[in-house]
């Protein structure tokens, strides 16, 4: 049949050009994003600076801001998986002495999405505070740009094939 090499290498040859559309569109970086820090009067710190490994009671978020001097806040950039794609995040976690257990801290923590305009590509460089926000630089993902730059050399190789496929 004709038809089918044909078929299959349009397919393959469409599938180029929206993955170069792809990795073209990576290179170009979204606005930084700006998450609220709660009105938290205790210290603030990156995440590497505490180390989590205690009995803790979990909380809700919004309750840091009535913690007075007590709490920690910490914040790290994540790259969390939701509905077949992956995004970037901020991770805020916040943790204070429970005052009814002694030994035991009361954690709350809470998870701020980049925005929509923020791809598959992009992480969080770096975070830094102004102004009672932490503000998420973005940097370019290589792994999944390396990845869908493999899929598209095949699929442009793959379309040469079906192309050049002899004519019965």
């Amino acid at each position: 049949m004709k038809i089918v090499p044909t078929f299959l290498a349009t397919l393959f040859f469409s599938t180029t050009i929206w993955l170069f559309y792809m990795v073209v569109e990576a290179f170009f970086l979204p606005e930084p994003f700006m998450a609220e820090l709660p009105d938290f009067q205790g210290r603030i710190l990156p995440a590497e600076a505490v180390k989590v490994g205690t009995f803790s009671i979990n909380t809700e978020f919004d309750s840091t801001s009535t913690w007075g001097n007590d709490g920690v806040l910490t914040y790290q950039p994540v790259m969390l998986g939701e509905s077949n794609r992956f995004c970037a995040c901020i991770l805020l976690n916040a943790w204070r002495p429970d005052r009814q257990t002694p030994g035991a801290f009361q954690h709350a923590f809470k998870v701020v999405k980049a925005p929509t305009s923020w791809s598959i590509f992009h992480s969080i460089d770096f975070l830094k505070i102004e102004q009672n926000k932490l503000m998420a630089i973005p940097t370019v993902d290589f792994a999944p740009v390396a990845f869908c730059t493999i899929l598209m050399i095949l699929s442009f190789i793959l379309s040469i094939i079906f192309y050049s496929w002899p004519r019965i």
